[in-house]
């Protein structure tokens, strides 16, 4: 999407976005990001809900995320 919120549609190989950022239930959690790094949401994360996790970005660009969980049940 651009940044109007617009569905720019295409294949961008080989690009990196710029000032990449991070949401969590359109809360900012880092901003500024232009390298690989790891990101602990976990403080902004909300129980018993949906919780949305975005990448923002100022350019196009391709954007990898990993998610991992850490979890704990008890039967």
């Amino acid at each position: 999407f651009s940044q109007d919120g617009k569905l720019v549609k295409g294949v961008f190989v080989g690009e990196k976005p710029t000032d990449v950022s991070i949401y969590v239930n359109n809360v900012l959690v880092q901003d500024n990001i232009n390298e690989d790094i790891s990101i602990d949401v976990s403080s902004y994360l909300e129980l018993n809900t949906t919780n949305i996790i975005e990448a923002r970005s100022k350019t196009l660009g391709k954007i990898k995320l990993r998610l991992y969980g850490k979890t704990f049940n008890q039967w």
